[in-house]
């Protein structure tokens, strides 16, 4: 009997459809990073946003310098301090000089440096999912992966426009090939985690709190003896060299431009100062708990707790307690950091999920548990989504883009701008296109107004108005040509202008 041909055809069809069915069924990442990236493709023509946008417009800064001014690389440079680009003292500057390298075929434009954090946050979910199913099982390391991707902070600084999707890649990156190479002895592995602990340390130097984490598995490996192993002090100082001279040298930029951002400006004492004083506050463990609860892990906490505290069969699955610990005293040494700045807790991100995963996948079996842990997930998520869509519409920056590239089209191209702000947020200045002098409210005076028109500053704008600047804008208004723009809310000041007196 001859089986028509269409019958032939749906047959076919459905045993594909079958075939990648029961393909991605055993593959869950690949879902995951799907989706993962379908949410982080939302609004990747945004603005900096949030309250840390004046960190990406830095860094966007630096790219664009190296765009403009040549590719000497170790000579970043920022241009919010005067008429002319200024050095900068920074992390490790290889994500804007690669950015600016590609925009000689691009032009300039921030969706290259948020497609980079893009691929940077899918391949540590991918590297989340890996540790976790080598440690553990493949639902442990779905649930791992699901958390990470998911989370509000995730959601909202996988393609930040910083080193941070970087780092944490590196970090991840680093623990896996040390766990690889301890189980197969290939120094490839060795190599790869050399690398990736040094990138790590060099674009940001808090992240030596991997050591911790690092010892144990070399502790796992050779036992006590690891302490006579020479590869294990190689593997620290190759690790640690290249931080030391980049940030050597860096230091060196900073007393030259005494412009920082890469905490130079700070001195250990003052930090350890500040640390004590919130460590013996209250208020201060409640904020970070709080944080957590809210960019992190919402509702999934007490989890991480049940979970941290679990039996565990392989004593070489510690790792993730030692890395644990590691991030609780990066934390402490940082505390005042951490409180300030919400994306100084991403490192907790990738152990928090592995453990929250682990737990979920060990008790949900359990009908006490199961329920619970079922609901928590799904307001997990839904919170996620919720906070992340109410975040990103925050109008800060989003005012700061609008009226920079107002400024841009009204202005006379390249004049220098004077900038009043609280926070010192230069996002206004990166989007008008010009070099800008930016200034605090407790900076700025009518001295310091006078002083910068020498220096080349030909307009005074702020979008931020209240009773402590308003002697400052009274004498400006006064005394110069102005506008006062409602829609846009913004005043600017010609400083080429002077009235004429009565």
């Amino acid at each position: 009997m001859t089986i028509p041909v269409e019958a032939g055809k749906k047959d076919k069809n459905i045993d594909i459809y079958s075939k990648i069915s029961q393909f991605l069924l055993k593959n869950p990442i690949i879902i995951l990073l799907f989706l993962g990236l379908v949410i982080q493709l939302i609004n990747i023509n945004n603005p900096t946003f949030g309250n840390q946008a004046w960190r990406q417009a830095d860094t966007a800064t630096i790219a664009r310098q190296y765009y403009l001014h040549g590719y000497n690389f170790f000579s970043p440079e920022v241009n919010w301090n005067g008429t002319e680009p200024e050095y900068i003292s920074s992390e490790f500057p290889i994500l804007p000089f690669v950015w600016a390298l590609i925009y000689k075929f691009t032009g300039e434009t921030l969706v290259i440096a948020r497609l980079f954090g893009i691929l940077f946050t899918l391949i540590s979910a991918f590297l989340v999912y890996r540790l976790a199913k080598h440690f553990f099982s493949t639902s442990a390391a779905f649930y791992s992966t699901l958390i990470f991707l998911f989370s509000p902070i995730t959601i909202l600084l996988g393609k930040t426009i910083q080193p941070e999707p970087a780092m944490l890649c590196f970090s991840i990156g680093a623990i896996y090939s040390l766990v690889k190479w301890e189980d197969s002895d290939n120094y490839l592995y060795l190599l790869t985690a050399i690398f990736c602990t040094a990138s790590a340390f060099l674009l940001k130097i808090p992240t030596v709190y991997l050591l911790l984490p690092i010892i144990w598995i070399f502790y796992t490996k050779f036992g006590k003896a690891f302490i006579k192993k020479p590869v294990v002090y190689a593997y620290i100082i190759i690790s640690i060299i290249p931080a030391f001279l980049w940030y050597s040298y860096a230091k060196k930029l900073s007393i030259i431009s005494g412009l920082s951002f890469s905490g130079f400006n700070m001195s250990p004492i003052s930090i350890l100062y500040y640390d004590l004083l919130h460590i013996l506050d209250p208020v201060s463990l409640f904020t970070l708990i709080f944080r957590i609860q809210e960019y992190f892990i919402p509702f999934l906490l007490p989890i991480f707790i049940i979970g941290f505290f679990l039996k565990l069969n392989v004593k070489r699955a510690y790792v993730f307690h030692f890395w644990t610990i590691g991030i609780i005293l990066y934390t402490i040494l940082l505390l005042n950091l951490n409180l300030i700045i919400e994306y100084y807790q991403l490192p907790y991100l990738p152990v928090f999920s592995i453990i929250i995963g682990m737990t979920i996948s060990k008790l949900r079996s359990d009908e006490l548990f199961k329920t619970g842990i079922l609901i928590l997930t799904v307001i997990f998520i839904f919170y996620s989504m919720l906070f992340s869509i109410v975040y990103s519409s925050l109008p800060d920056d989003i005012i700061s883009n609008r009226v920079g590239q107002e400024l841009n089209k009204i202005l006379p191209a390249g004049a220098p701008i004077i900038i009043g702000t609280y926070s010192g947020n230069p996002s206004l200045g990166y989007y008008a296109n010009r070099s800008s002098f930016i200034r605090t409210f407790k900076e700025i005076s009518i001295n310091e107004i006078n002083y910068l028109k020498t220096r080349g500053a030909k307009y005074f704008v702020t979008t931020e108005s209240s009773e402590e600047n308003q002697n400052l804008t009274d004498y400006l208004t006064d005394n110069y040509n102005y506008s006062i723009n409602v829609e846009e809310q913004y005043l600017l000041v010609n400083l080429t202008q002077p009235l004429s007196p009565h």
